[in-house]
């Protein structure tokens, strides 16, 4: 539980680990540095300065909201004077207290076989984030006036207020917003709600996100939003080209690149006569290629020069 607390005029938050008198003196003391032997001279009171004591306390922060007026006695412990009223406490010595607490008007009524309940703690910066865009954003108003109404929303709504908080993270963070950002939008949505709380749970927040399981409403509803702009991408990427299949590594049928004249084809069949080296021989097939197929004799000539080819290529005899 935060407590704001302003001391000589010094703000600071406590934190309390429980909700008792004890602790809030202690927590008090070691903030602003009050000696342990003046804790005792600490005095409580509330609006109508009416002093407020251990057995009381507990109740007293259920139905007040603050806040409290603390002061510190001038005078020793045990004398009378010191617990006189706030008034004549000097100012410096008097500390303002904001509790921090649960609305009242939001707990549920304790009862037997009613659901327990855990200790509040809210997180004030989430809760804010949701209102806010709750606030500005369209179908918001109506969420929050149907939960102030029946102080519980529908299985409709509850799916409007996921998809509307999920397309602002999105919008902010991107389709895969950190864990934090996930766990601040659920600690959000149960500290503006608290009715919406699991009891049951940990933290109270997990059915909206289990940061230990990943869970929960909103990261199912990211899960359909990252798979659904995956799909939106998926005509747009560029396909890879296939490599391989029946026809990967043969040579390409030769084609020649320019046509050549008599005396360039003479060269070129005197050298592939004359030639061992496998890549001279591919090189002058190629430019060579059209060559036999020009008249009867040329075919003859081209057939010949084909078995010279195989022959040197292949080392067949």
């Amino acid at each position: 539980m935060l407590l704001r607390v302003s001391f000589g005029g010094v703000q600071k938050y406590i934190k309390l680990p429980e909700l008792t008198f004890c602790d809030f003196l202690r927590e008090v003391s070691l903030k602003f540095n009050i000696a342990e032997d003046r804790r005792l001279d600490i005095k409580v009171y509330d609006q109508s300065n009416t002093e407020v004591d251990c057995e009381v306390f507990e109740e007293i922060v259920k139905e007040f909201h603050g806040p409290f007026l603390v002061s510190l006695a001038n005078e020793a412990p045990g004398n009378p004077q010191s617990t006189s009223s706030p008034c004549s406490i000097a100012s410096e010595d008097t500390v303002i207290l904001n509790f921090s607490l649960c609305d009242p008007a939001e707990e549920p009524v304790a009862a037997e076989g009613s659901q327990p309940k855990r200790p509040c703690r809210i997180n004030y910066e989430a809760k804010a984030l949701i209102e806010k865009i709750l606030t500005t954003k369209p179908g918001g108003d109506r969420i929050m006036a149907e939960y102030a109404k029946t102080k519980s929303i529908t299985d409709s709504t509850r799916r409007q207020l996921i998809n509307i908080l999920t397309a602002e993270m999105t919008e902010t963070h991107g389709t895969s917003p950190p864990r934090s950002v996930k766990v601040m939008y659920a600690q959000g949505m149960v500290a503006l709600f608290p009715y919406l709380e699991d009891p049951y749970s940990q933290n109270g927040y997990e059915h909206y996100y289990d940061p230990e399981s990943g869970s929960g409403y909103l990261a199912w509803r990211l899960k359909t939003i990252q798979r659904k702009a995956a799909e939106e991408r998926g005509p747009a990427v560029s396909k890879s080209p296939k490599v391989g299949g029946p026809g990967h590594g043969r040579t390409r049928p030769f084609t020649a690149d320019k046509v050549l004249t008599d005396e360039e084809v003479e060269c070129a069949i005197a050298l592939l006569r004359h030639s061992a080296d496998e890549e001279t021989i591919r090189e002058k097939m190629k430019v060579t290629f059209v060559y036999p197929t020009q008249s009867p004799k040329e075919y003859v000539d081209g057939v010949r020069l084909r078995e010279h080819w195989i022959t040197s290529h292949f080392n067949v005899k």
